[in-house]
């Protein structure tokens, strides 16, 4: 149940429901993306009207603390993970396809909207190549609790 309710409050704006059904010495344990990194600081400039925090908020340490602290013993890490490409070109091929946020993004932008904003990923990505490859480290919070 707790992990149906987190992974569905990931989506959902009541974060504040995050591990409420769970019992006494339950765990639990999340992989998050630090937030405003790679192509999601981007899409701040290019969307149509407000992004919606998203699962992204639960990678700030201060917010997992709020959300979670009372109820759970914390224990917080940090890690990188490298998204490697052949290419600037190949990095935004497997973005844009394999990355259902990057890809509902483009699907609200007219053509003019989205030729710029594929412009954009690429300039990003170009800044990331080493020995002729793309390898753009992001950071992640790894949160590991245990119910009081």
């Amino acid at each position: 149940m707790l992990r149906q309710q987190l992974f569905c409050d990931f989506f959902t704006s009541d974060r504040q429901a995050a591990g409420s059904e769970s019992r006494p010495g339950g765990r639990l344990a999340l992989a998050c993306w630090r937030p405003d990194q790679g192509p999601h600081a981007l899409c701040q400039r290019f969307a149509r009207g407000e992004v919606p925090a998203g699962p992204d908020e639960w990678g700030r340490d201060e917010r997992v603390r709020e959300l979670l602290g009372d109820a759970f013993e914390l224990e917080l890490e940090e890690g990188a993970w490298h998204m490697t490409a052949e290419s600037p070109e190949a990095a935004l091929e497997l973005m844009t396809t394999g990355a259902p946020p990057l890809k509902a993004m483009i699907s609200t932008l007219d053509p003019a909207g989205a030729a710029a904003f594929r412009a954009e990923l690429l300039d990003y990505w170009r800044g990331f190549v080493r020995d002729e490859a793309v390898d753009e480290p992001r950071e992640y919070l790894i949160v590991i609790g245990r119910r009081r």
